[in-house]
């Protein structure tokens, strides 16, 4: 397989970032190519899930963790525990927000695939957004917390999830329209067939970020990553939002 250069690579993706129309990369993800699960034949009660999403959120403001798991689809719930759960939301959100006070409204959005509810809550500081995704058959698949990292910094953490071999921290990293459809098995998968050809990785170098249009809010993030055999840079796209709607897996050859 022909290899391209880096600067091809940044090329052709910050051409693509007009409009979000993005190269198939063997990790990118389109709800155009999204197939539905077997057992997929209809969209999810709305009226039920926009009260399970704020059910959640709850549960989530009052430290009841073990509940919030046990309502994750079967898909998910094996790769967290309450302890990780319970580290990720106070790390990410209320060590930055302050404590949990109350929700303020919801929202339900119908997507291709899924239907988002976006639940606004009230923090001791801030008022803030938790996305709950949930797949056609009603199963919660995913939960977006407010993002008060940098987009380099989020590029580095989403490589080392990889690394450490958590894919389904690093599938929270994704855009809720693309956690509809790329599951951590996915995520492991395109890894794994990454260092195949390159080998383990040794460390993170560092990362560069590249705006794209002031007006869309997009850019990409490239971290540079040292292997076994070779040195090579991920391309990570992100929206104006500080979440990944495109990765791009260098060939490793």
């Amino acid at each position: 397989m022909m290899r391209l250069s880096l600067a091809k690579r940044v090329s052709i993706l910050s051409l693509c970032l007009i409009g979000f129309s993005l190269p198939w990369t063997p990790f990118s993800v389109s709800p155009v190519q999204a197939k539905p699960e077997p057992n997929a034949i209809a969209i999810g009660d709305p009226v039920r899930e926009e009260k399970q999403a704020r059910q959640l959120v709850e549960w989530l403001g009052t430290k009841q963790y073990d509940k919030v798991i046990a309502a994750l689809s079967p898909q998910i719930k094996p790769l967290w525990t309450a302890e990780k759960l319970q580290k990720v939301w106070e790390s990410q959100v209320t060590d930055n927000t302050g404590p949990f006070k109350r929700i303020v409204k919801s929202k339900l959005l119908d997507a291709i695939n899924a239907n988002l509810v976006i639940v606004t809550v009230e923090f001791e500081k801030l008022t803030e957004d938790v996305v709950i995704t949930f797949n056609r058959s009603g199963q919660v698949i995913a939960a977006d917390f407010p993002e008060f990292r940098s987009i380099s910094e989020i590029g580095a953490a989403f490589v080392t999830s990889l690394v450490n071999k958590d894919y389904g921290l690093a599938r929270g990293f994704l855009h809720p329209f693309l956690k509809a459809e790329v599951f951590p098995t996915r995520v492991q998968g395109a890894w794994e067939n990454l260092l195949k050809r390159t080998g383990p990785v040794r460390r993170i170098v560092g990362t560069q970020v590249r705006k794209g249009a002031d007006t869309d809010g997009v850019a990409l993030v490239l971290v540079t990553i040292q292997f076994e055999k070779l040195t090579d840079t991920l391309i990570l796209v992100f929206d104006d939002q500080k979440q990944i709607v495109n990765v791009d897996f260098p060939l490793g050859n």
